[in-house]
């Protein structure tokens, strides 16, 4: 939990980073009250810039420079270019149009939103005088929320009524950076609503839930990129190992949770080993995508 990578470094450490810059930028503006047109195309703009310059490093060097080859990627296929399953037959394409239209959307309705309740007193955490130890408690409670929300919301959606939706998160199976956010905007609502749900219970400075919704919009993209680590260079690596979460792409009704910070999968049995057992060693069957 604390190592590296870990709860604290370094992508909770950059994420608040960004966070406080957007606060700097134009999250304070509409916290007091700016909630113009221009304030939401400013919000936007900031959010579309943190994701693709976020998802852009990511993708350029393991997909487009290929620094590292094949080395540590879970498959040896690269992003399909000729399929009509995808937008513009290109699953790059896809991921690029979804994220940068239904999840920036959504992620910036989500926090501008949020800012108007501060603003008007409407949250328990109203104020920016929240104390540093409860923000602490906080900053450290949400992820295992999060983990906890993604679970039972990512089973809800590989239900029979959602599944029509989750399907086109679920066209990529070899998944790469701009898979993170390659979802139906249903899907985008539900995934998001982790950040709202808590800060409407629990009281939550301002910037925090900013942090919040960046860490939402920004984390599936090292849940998603492909690899089990990242040569950083001079022999060193950082283990990125979701595993875990590409065997979920591959074979569907297994492993619904994000992380093992919560191991929901272990304690209900919807881990990949389990289910295979149940099945007698046959594949789990996967969600169908065509």
């Amino acid at each position: 939990m604390f190592g590296f990578p870990g709860l604290l470094w370094p992508w909770p450490a950059l994420y608040l980073a960004v966070a406080v810059l957007q606060w700097w930028a134009i999250g304070a503006s509409v916290f007091e009250g700016d909630v113009s047109p221009i304030a939401f195309v400013e919000l936007f703009a900031v959010n579309l810039l943190a994701l693709v310059t976020f998802v852009l490093a990511f993708h350029y060097f393991l997909y487009v420079r290929r620094t590292q080859g094949l080395k540590y990627k879970y498959s040896r296929q690269w992003p399909e270019k000729h399929n009509r399953r995808f937008i513009y037959a290109n699953e790059l394409l896809e991921g690029v149009f979804l994220s940068c239209g239904s999840a920036v959307g959504v992620w910036t309705v989500y926090t501008f939103a949020l800012l108007w309740m501060y603003h008007n007193q409407m949250l328990p955490g109203a104020g920016t005088d929240t104390n540093l130890f409860w923000s602490a408690v906080t900053f450290l409670l949400f992820p295992f929320w999060a983990n906890v929300h993604f679970y039972f919301t990512h089973r809800w959606l590989h239900g029979r009524v959602l599944g029509k939706f989750h399907r086109v998160h679920h066209k990529a199976k070899d998944i790469s950076p701009w898979s993170g956010l390659s979802m139906h905007p249903v899907e985008h609502l539900i995934y998001f609503s982790a950040v709202p749900i808590f800060v409407l219970i629990v009281p939550t400075h301002p910037v925090l839930m900013i942090y919040f919704m960046v860490a939402s919009a920004l984390g599936p993209t090292t849940l998603h990129h492909g690899f089990a680590a990242i040569k950083l260079g001079k022999g060193r690596t950082m283990m990125t190992d979701h595993y875990h979460h590409y065997l979920h792409h591959q074979f569907g009704q297994a492993n619904f949770g994000a992380t093992n910070l919560v191991p929901l999968d272990l304690w209900l049995k919807t881990d990949y080993q389990t289910m295979q057992q149940r099945k007698s060693k046959a594949p789990v069957e996967g969600l169908e995508t065509t």
